[in-house]
């Protein structure tokens, strides 16, 4: 998932942004910079409170998001990453 978060900021360079992604032991974490400011940051956890087989999406210290076997959305891999670069890109601009 890591790799392929990189990939998805990266996408981010051609509208002015620089994204970082680092990789934990159970934790990655994504920041997306324009002119030396961090206008998103979202950190993917493994486990927590539902468990290791769990996934919880944490944005500025707020759990968005957190898969505890069913949710109201199922996304395909690329509905995710273009729903996060969206989000993203509409973050920024506020």
């Amino acid at each position: 998932m890591a790799d392929q978060l990189q990939a998805a900021v990266h996408q981010l360079e051609s509208a002015g942004f620089v994204g970082t992604v680092r990789r934990g032991e159970s934790r990655i974490a994504v920041r997306v910079e324009r002119q030396g400011r961090t206008v998103y940051g979202l950190d993917i956890e493994k486990g927590g409170p539902f468990g290791d087989s769990s996934l919880n999406f944490v944005l500025g210290g707020n759990r968005i998001f957190s898969s505890m076997g069913s949710s109201d959305r199922t996304y395909t891999k690329e509905e995710f990453f273009t729903a996060l670069r969206d989000r993203i890109v509409e973050q920024s601009e506020r």
